[in-house]
């Protein structure tokens, strides 16, 4: 939007350099400060400084459409279909501060240790493996530690330094309740069916959500919806002043709400202890950053979570790095431990054992059917045995 007609030229091939040179792209770049504006206006949040890429990926994938899907009920039903099957297996309310791993060819083994959080009492969980769903920055504050003599089995810093910068987007929701659905009442002069308002005040955007059913109840709710400088306004204040402050801007544009207010909450994701943010919006150039974490596990550590996805900031981002790790677990464990190699740039730092090894080495030398790394999706029968 900023760059002028020689920026962009100096970036392009000689077979198009020419073209643009034809072309009357100066008349409209640099974009005048208005345009931006405009833009920021427009569009559904104004995140101007993310990558390049999740432009690109939410635009040419159109996952802005009427093909979106969601789950009847409300989408906490797919946890808790889990949580039915797992009840038995599921500890709450632990923090985890240090991961020790054992990965060789014979022993595969990981101790997670923390504390429970509402008595400070130790406590540790031992297994073969373990998928680290935590947001990305969580992670530097866990410790990661090699039962393993070999140096080579230490933690990469370059896995750190990959996840360092990205940066997590504030965002803080304020849900208010009104006595009617006075926006879109039967009769009403401009009745309001679902989508949101776009204002210039702090609340910035008020949604209207529609009701599950064809008879939608009398009572109704109204969403605040900030992100960025906004959310941490909104977070930083006690609850019922950030639920007064959001209707008492809400009543510039429905002044109905000050008479049918009911009952308000808030949910401010930057101050949630296992959150610590909203959802990845990687900066120019931090892709591949997550990249690495994506498709290639250290040892027998795995990763996951909606931030390290293709679909970073999306509820199917966390489906889908869920199902990539699970692959990739069932893929070590049906070949062999070795199964997948850490890429170039992570080898080179920390080597993983599998290139460390000598006796490794000459197993991959005569065994020349094995995959260097594993697809980065599943087939449909691997689908299947999961």
């Amino acid at each position: 939007m900023r760059s002028d007609k020689d920026a962009v030229v100096s970036k392009l091939s000689q077979d198009y350099k020419q073209e643009i040179e034809d072309s009357n792209l100066g008349d409209y770049i640099p974009w005048p400060e208005e345009a931006i504006i405009a833009y920021s206006v427009y569009n559904y949040t104004q995140q101007l400084d993310q990558c390049l890429v999740q432009y690109l990926r939410d635009e040419l994938g159109q996952w802005w459409s009427d093909n979106m899907h969601h789950i009847d009920g409300g989408m906490s039903n797919l946890p808790e279909k889990f949580y039915d099957y797992l009840r038995e297996e599921i500890t709450f309310n632990v923090t985890v501060n240090e991961i020790d791993y054992k990965c060789t060819e014979t022993e595969m083994e990981v101790t997670v240790k923390g504390f429970y959080t509402t008595s400070g009492r130790p406590c540790e969980f031992t297994g073969n493996a373990v998928i680290v769903t935590t947001p990305l920055h969580i992670i530097r504050q866990i410790k990661m530690k090699s039962m393993d003599t070999n140096p080579d089995t230490e933690f990469p810093d370059m896995l750190y330094k990959a996840i360092e910068d990205v940066w997590y987007g504030p965002s803080t929701k304020i849900m208010i309740q009104s006595k009617t659905r006075f926006w879109d009442k039967p009769g009403a002069k401009n009745p309001i069916k679902g989508g949101f308002s776009k204002t210039n005040l702090p609340i910035g955007q008020v949604h209207y959500p529609t009701a599950p059913s064809s008879e939608p109840p009398e009572k109704g709710i109204l969403l605040v919806y900030t992100w960025k400088s906004e959310a941490l306004l909104f977070g930083a204040l006690h609850p019922l002043i950030a639920i007064k402050e959001a209707v008492r801007q809400i009543g510039e544009i429905h002044p109905e709400i000050v008479d049918e207010y009911e009952v308000g909450a808030v949910e401010a994701w930057y101050n949630e202890p296992s959150a610590q943010g909203a959802y990845v919006l990687l900066k120019p150039h931090q892709y591949r950053n997550i990249e690495r974490l994506m498709y290639y596990p250290f040892l027998n550590i795995f990763f996951a979570g909606e931030g390290i996805s293709t679909a970073a900031g999306w509820i199917q981002g966390a489906l889908e790095s869920g199902l990539r790790a699970a692959y990739q677990f069932y893929a070590r464990n049906e070949d062999s431990i070795m199964h997948i190699i850490n890429p170039p740039e992570i080898t080179e730092c920390a080597r993983g054992f599998a290139d460390s090894n000598p006796d490794n080495k000459k197993k991959k030398k005569s065994k020349k059917s094995r995959r260097p790394h594993p697809p980065t999706k599943p087939s449909s029968s691997a689908r299947t045995q999961i």
